[in-house]
This record gives C-alpha cells, sequence and structure tokens, in this order.
C-alpha cells in the first residue's frame, strides 16, 4: 500500500498433467487497488509457454532464477509510474511434484464452483485479496483449458 514497489511473495501452482505437451503463456494482470471504487488495470505481463516449458524439464524440488518483466499496457507500450520508473514484475518459476488420486479427482465444473464462490467472498470482504486471487483464479481456468484443448 503507497508503494511504487510492493511485495507479495505469493505462490501460485499450475497442475500440469502432461509436462511433455505444449503449455499456453501464463498472464500475470496488474491491478491498483483502490478502496471503494474499482481497481484500475495497469498492465500485463506473461510469461512465455517456452519459458515455462523450459521449466518444466526440470526435475521436482528445482527452483529458478529471479526474471523481471516490463509491464505493458492494452496497446503494449511500457508501463511507467508516477514517478516515470518503468512498472516490472519479478517472478520465479519451479517444478513441485503434487500427488493426484486419478479416482479422487474432481471435474472441472466442481473445481471451479467452490472457488467462484470464494471468489465472490472475498470481493465482499476484502477487494485487494480478491485482485490477486482473480489472477490466480484466471490463470488456472485458461490452463485447464489450454490442457482440454490439447488433448
Amino acid at each position: 500500500k503507497n508503494t511504487y514497489s510492493p511485495v507479495w511473495n505469493q505462490k501460485f501452482i499450475f497442475e500440469v498433467p502432461d509436462p511433455a505437451r505444449p503449455v499456453g503463456d501464463v498472464e500475470i494482470v496488474v491491478s491498483d487497488w483502490d478502496a471503494g471504487t474499482a481497481n484500475d488495470y495497469i498492465g500485463t505481463v506473461k510469461v512465455d509457454s517456452k519459458t515455462i516449458a523450459e521449466a518444466l524439464r526440470n526435475q521436482p524440488g528445482w527452483e529458478g532464477e529471479e526474471i523481471t518483466m516490463d509491464c505493458e499496457d492494452k496497446h503494449e507500450n511500457l508501463v511507467k509510474g508516477h514517478d516515470k520508473q518503468r512498472t516490472t514484475i519479478t517472478v520465479r518459476l519451479g517444478v513441485e511434484e503434487v500427488e493426484v488420486k486419478l479416482a479422487e479427482k474432481p471435474t472441472a465444473a466442481q473445481t471451479q464452483a467452490p472457488l467462484l464462490a470464494k471468489e465472490l467472498e472475498l470481493v465482499k470482504s476484502n477487494p485487494q485479496k480478491a485482485a490477486e486471487e482473480l489472477v490466480r483464479l484466471k490463470m488456472m481456468i485458461a490452463d485447464k483449458e489450454v490442457a482440454r484443448k490439447a488433448t
């Protein structure tokens, strides 16, 4: 809050059923949180599919170096703050092994319904946290759609 250099230390985990299959880009949408009014879109950062594919070639437990990327507006122009400095996002990709029991794996609809209800509750109680969760949810849904199209 009230900074040009926020730090979230947020961890997002995306299931990749088959690392050998192509995956899509991961898009991070950056918004300015405003109390009492709608959040303002600032820009977008994309982690390209090639970078993700390279990360997936590593063994579980691997963590890559930090990657700092410029934030771009809707017209692919660099976003600069009021201080005229570039707006950047720093991410670190890693590989984790997650145990999935096939017989108990829920359908996409079963997975998304509770998340949407949770998001609505968050919007009402904590708009800033809701914006962070919305980014996570959008990425998860996009990842599942890419996986569905690939099969």
